[in-house]
């Protein structure tokens, strides 16, 4: 007769990983009219490793952006807002039935509909529009890249987020250049 014996038990948990933590702002490393060489260091990878880095680069320009609020349960929709501003509906969510809406009759009926929506209502106010907005792809080891076709003579802003199993991270903070570098010979591929 042969005993046998256990080992002792051990209780392991394990978490799913999560989206890599946000990045900090990339940094220029060499820049011209014609390129930016970017640099970053990796965030976090949040429990899988990092398999990918995005670089958004976009031109900054003067213009009229969406200012966009939403006017809660409602049955008049964007008329409600206060103000003398020039609203229009951009989409609305159904609220539930028998809702207390604003503008509604006791009961919480609009008319003789007995149910509310929230409207997301926009204006156009003076702004910074992102325009021309390309995406290179970088792979996971990546440290740094050579970005091409900058904007000429117009600031322009530089983001970038890292991508693992679970998911891309938010974008960057924005670097914020401007593409009136003078000229010179792009760096030797690294």
């Amino acid at each position: 007769d042969v005993a046998t014996r256990w080992s002792t038990c051990l209780q392991v948990s394990t978490r799913a990983p999560t989206t890599p933590r946000p990045m900090p702002s990339a940094w220029p490393l060499i820049s011209s009219s014609e390129y930016l060489l970017a640099q970053w260091e990796p965030p976090e990878d949040g429990g899988a490793p990092i398999d990918a880095f995005e670089l958004r680069l976009a031109a900054l320009e003067q213009g009229l952006v969406d200012s966009c609020v939403w006017t809660g349960a409602s049955c008049s929709g964007c008329a409600e807002l206060p103000g003398e501003k020039n609203w229009t509906l951009a989409e609305s969510e159904w609220m539930g039935m028998f809702a207390v809406c604003a503008g509604a009759s006791s009961l919480g009926c609009c008319g003789l509909q007995c149910w509310c929506s929230s409207y997301r209502c926009c204006e156009k106010v003076p702004g910074t529009l992102r325009t021309n907005a390309s995406v290179t792809p970088a792979p996971g080891s990546a440290r740094n890249a050579t970005l091409l076709a900058l904007p000429l003579g117009l600031p322009f802003a530089l983001e970038l987020r890292a991508h693992n199993a679970a998911g891309w991270s938010v974008w960057s903070p924005e670097l914020l250049l401007h593409g009136d570098a003078q000229s010179a010979a792009p760096p030797a591929a690294p």
